[in-house]
C-alpha cells in the first residue's frame, strides 16, 4: 500500500479501504487475510488500520511500514511480521512526523486458548509517541530478534495474555516490558539505557488463566537502567542467569508478596543489589552481588504491608558498602555463602 493508493496482496476474500478524497485514506479495515509485500514497500499508512477478528495481515520480510502521527494499528485478528537477519521489517514514523501511535492488540481468552496471535521476528520499532508503544489485552504475542529503539515511554505492556520475548534489544527507551497477569517468558534480551526512571522488566501478579504459570525471566543483560533492572509485584516468577549492572535503583526488586525463585544472577554497581519487600519470601540461590551500596536489603516499604523474609543460599555478596540490611520486621536466612569477603557464612 502506497500513499495515494490502496495496494494489497489478498490471500482471502477481500479487504477494503474507506476513501474520503483522492489520495487520502480515512481508515483501513482488514476483514479477511491480506499481505504487504516487498514490492509494496515502503507501505505508507496515513490513518488507523484495524485487523478484524479472524483476519490475518502478513508483512513480508524487508518491508518498511511508515505510519503518520494518527495512524496506529489495532489488531483484533492476527499480525504476522516475520523478517530475517538480512531482510528485517521496519515500523517507523512517516517522513515529517514526530512519531506514530503504536500497535494495540485486543483478543479474548477461553481457558488458555486465545482468539488472537501475533508474531514478530527480526522487526525494528522506533519513534512511537504513545504512552505504550505495543499494548495488548488477552492475546498471544511472540517477539524474537527484534530491536526497540528511541521510544520515549513503555515499549511492551501485556495484560492477561501469553507473552514470549526473546533475543531482542531495547535501547534508549522507557520501560522495556511490563507483563501483568501473564504467562510470560522473557529470555536472552538486552536492555540498554532504559530512561525516565523506568524499569527494564516489570512483572506484576500471577497469570490469570488456567493453571499455575510463573513468569520466566532468564539470561537477560540489563545495563544503565534509570530504575530497577527487574521488578516483581505479587509474582512468583523464576529469575535466573541474568546479568544486571549500573541500575539507578535496584538490580532486582521483589515486592508485594513475591515468592520468587532467584538463581544464578550477577548484580553489579547498583544502589541496592537485591531488595526483598512487603511480605515477599523468595529463595535466592547461587547469586553474586558486588560493588553495590547495599548488597541485599530486606524491609517493609509500604507501611502496614509487613516485613519480608528470604533465604540466601550458596551466594556471594562482595565489596558492598553494606552487605545485608534488615529492618526490625524482616528476616534473612543466610547459608553457605561468602559475605563481604569474610569466611563462608555461617
Amino acid at each position: 500500500m502506497r500513499t495515494g493508493s490502496t495496494i494489497y496482496r489478498l490471500l482471502g476474500i477481500h479487504a477494503f479501504c474507506l476513501i474520503l478524497g483522492l489520495g487520502h485514506s480515512s481508515g483501513i479495515e482488514i476483514t479477511s487475510d491480506a499481505q504487504w509485500t516487498l514490492s509494496d514497500s515502503p507501505v505508507s499508512v496515513t490513518e488507523k488500520v484495524v485487523i478484524r477478528p479472524g483476519a490475518t495481515l502478513v508483512v513480508d520480510a524487508g518491508v518498511t511500514v511508515m505510519l503518520a502521527e494518527n495512524a496506529g494499528i489495532l489488531v483484533e485478528g492476527s499480525l504476522l511480521a516475520q523478517g530475517s537477519s538480512s531482510q528485517p521489517i521496519l515500523f517507523t514514523r512517516a517522513t515529517g512526523s514526530n512519531g506514530w501511535p503504536g500497535i494495540e492488540f485486543s483478543g479474548t481468552r477461553v481457558w488458555n486458548a486465545f482468539s488472537s496471535r501475533s508474531v514478530f521476528e527480526f522487526c525494528r520499532f522506533e519513534y512511537v509517541s504513545n504512552e505504550v508503544a505495543l499494548q495488548a489485552w488477552e492475546v498471544d504475542l511472540d517477539f524474537s530478534n527484534c530491536v526497540f529503539e528511541t521510544i520515549t515511554d513503555t515499549v511492551i505492556r501485556s495484560h492477561d495474555g501469553k507473552l514470549r520475548l526473546a533475543d531482542s534489544l531495547f535501547r534508549n527507551c522507557g520501560e522495556g516490558v511490563n507483563a501483568v497477569r501473564c504467562d510470560a517468558d522473557i529470555s536472552r534480551n538486552r536492555f540498554y539505557h532504559i530512561r525516565n526512571g523506568a524499569d527494564a522488566i516489570d512483572v506484576d501478579l500471577e497469570y490469570s488463566g488456567e493453571g499455575l504459570k510463573p513468569a520466566n525471566i532468564a539470561q537477560n543483560i540489563i545495563e544503565y537502567c534509570s530504575g530497577d533492572g527487574i521488578d516483581l509485584g505479587s509474582s512468583g516468577a523464576r529469575i535466573s542467569g541474568n546479568l544486571i549492572r549500573r541500575c539507578a535503583d535496584k538490580g532486582i526488586s521483589l515486592g508485594e508478596g513475591s515468592n520468587a525463585r532467584v538463581e544464578n544472577n550477577v548484580v553489579l554497581h547498583c544502589p541496592i543489589g537485591i531488595a526483598v519487600k512487603d511480605r515477599s519470601a523468595p529463595v535466592m540461590a547461587n547469586n553474586t552481588v558486588a560493588n553495590c551500596t547495599v548488597g541485599v536489603s530486606v524491609y517493609e516499604k509500604e507501611i502496614g504491608m509487613g516485613g519480608a523474609r528470604g533465604h540466601w543460599v550458596n551466594g556471594i555478596i562482595w565489596n558492598c558498602e553494606e552487605s545485608i540490611r534488615l529492618d526490625l520486621l524482616s528476616f534473612l536466612d543466610v547459608r553457605y555463602s561468602v559475605i563481604g569477603g569474610a569466611e563462608v557464612w555461617p
